[in-house]
């Protein structure tokens, strides 16, 4: 029982931990490190990848009215599809329809790049704590993923919180879902800070921005759109 508990906390901490540094570090890349990407682009094309879906699209081309509107009009989105379909092959750019622009995790292509930095730390904690606490910290890793796949998309989109399973309806309805929905909105005004769903990591980098006062007022202002749009 000992090492199951701490299998759980010590997956807990690495996968918010994991999630914090991997969302920063290859998402928000750094000028060196895209020098380093665009030098070696065979080399690094996964982070390439990730750089594009993320940064790119799910922060520079699509969210760039408030946190809840993709695309300001049906004459952007055309603009963005018609910039996919050139910039990159076919697959990618079906990968990218498919995930709705980053906003969630489809199929092998999309999940298994995501998940597989996550278990660095159950190996780890595995290999200090055996094969018990392995077990306890892998299922935490999933936690990330799930997070990602399912509460990042209503996030942005709080209309389509009627529609999701009775499972991940319930998760939206709690305070915590709020305070997620805070950190990011953090993040997408910040876009290097506040990079956790699974909440806790960002503190423990340093890379939690607070909210100031005029943040305070807009987000106000965000949740009863928030609240509005989850009941329709």
């Amino acid at each position: 029982m000992t090492e199951i508990i701490l299998g759980t906390l010590l997956g807990l901490l690495s996968a918010t931990v994991t999630e914090s540094f991997g969302h920063r570090f290859f998402g928000h890349p750094s000028r060196w490190q895209l020098k380093l990407y665009f030098k070696y682009p065979r080399l690094f094309y996964p982070v390439l990848k990730a750089y594009y879906q993320h940064l790119v699209i799910h922060h520079h081309k699509t969210y760039r009215l408030d946190l809840f509107t993709q695309f300001r009009d049906a004459e952007e989105k055309q603009e963005i599809d018609s910039w996919i379909r050139s910039k990159f092959s076919k697959k990618f750019a079906n990968l990218i329809w498919l995930e709705r622009y980053n906003l969630t995790l489809k199929g092998i292509d999309g999940t298994l790049p995501f998940v597989l930095p996550f278990f660095v730390g159950p190996i780890l904690i595995g290999l200090m704590l055996g094969p018990v606490a392995f077990g306890a910290s892998a299922v935490m890793a999933f936690v990330p993923m799930l997070f990602s796949k399912y509460l990042h998309p209503l996030v942005h989109h709080p209309e389509e919180i009627s529609s999701a399973s009775l499972i991940v309806q319930r998760v939206a309805r709690t305070k915590y879902m709020r305070r997620v929905v805070q950190n990011h909105f953090l993040h997408h005004k910040y876009s290097d800070t506040n990079f956790n769903l699974l909440l806790g990591g960002d503190y423990l980098l340093g890379v939690r921005q607070r909210m100031s006062k005029e943040d305070r007022l807009e987000f106000e202002v965000l949740m009863e759109k928030f609240d509005r749009k989850m009941k329709v």
